[in-house]
């Protein structure tokens, strides 16, 4: 892995995987490794949310048979880096995100991301009411939709959309 001011890259034994970010700024930065399952693939998340996603081939893997060490910045760059964390196992959506919460620089930025991001329901669905309250800059689009569709030409009657802008009604 390579970490530069504006990208991160892993090599596995097939592929090369490039994961832009920005430039000149603060972010928090993981990277999942997903190998099992019938889709193999790589995640990356940016300041708590998946940013980009790449499915390799079951053939393919990131083990290093000759361990190399984590390259960080080049001789055009700096990059600081407050922590790093390491796991044996693939992290749940809600383990990243109560990453990003609980990593935050002080008590105060946890709280409020823990504010912003709460926004599940008893049964750990997602809360429109919630959703839509929290993220008042946020356009939120409530689709019916009476069936699914396998192909283009397929069109399905009778759907609708409520839209929410902010705390507005729809």
């Amino acid at each position: 892995m390579t970490l530069l001011a504006n990208e991160s890259v892993f090599k596995s034994n097939k592929e090369t995987v490039t994961v832009p970010y920005c430039e000149d700024s603060y972010i928090e930065f993981e990277i999942d490794i997903w190998p099992d399952g019938s889709t193999p693939y790589l995640m990356s998340w940016l300041d708590g949310v998946p940013s980009s996603a790449k499915v390799y081939e079951s053939t393919d893997y990131f083990f290093q048979s000759n361990p190399k060490n984590i390259i960080i910045g080049s001789d055009d760059c700096d990059v600081q880096i407050y922590m790093i964390k390491v796991y044996q196992k693939h992290l749940t959506n809600e383990q990243h995100l109560t990453n990003f919460i609980m990593d935050a620089s002080s008590a105060e930025e946890i709280v409020n991301r823990f504010n912003r991001n709460n926004i599940l329901d008893d049964n750990g669905e997602i809360s429109y009411a919630k959703l839509i309250e929290k993220n008042p800059n946020c356009d939120v689009y409530l689709y019916e939709i009476p069936r699914m569709t396998t192909n283009k030409k397929d069109f399905v009657e009778g759907c609708s959309y409520r839209r929410y802008k902010g705390n507005t009604s729809p």
